[in-house]
């Protein structure tokens, strides 16, 4: 699956697309339903992008080699 090639795709029906073509089918709407699946969309955006990057943080740690513990734990007060 190619990602590059579909982003620049101008014949991709999303959602918002999709919820404009339907309202503009229904002169008396107001729009309010629209606006309530955009935002819960656009909160699915901020999700996805938030997993993305915990992954990332996941993956570099994980590869990270710790080569020495020090001999004294500094922060802790006796």
């Amino acid at each position: 699956m190619d990602h590059a090639a579909d982003a620049n795709r101008t014949d991709l029906m999303t959602i918002t697309r999709y919820l404009l073509n339907e309202q503009s089918k229904h002169p008396e709407s107001r729009g309010d339903f629209t606006i309530l699946l955009n935002h819960i969309v656009l909160g699915c955006k901020f999700v996805c992008s938030a997993v993305n990057k915990i992954e990332n943080l996941y993956t570099e740690l994980s590869n990270t080699v710790v080569k020495a513990r020090p001999a004294v734990l500094w922060c802790y007060k006796n």
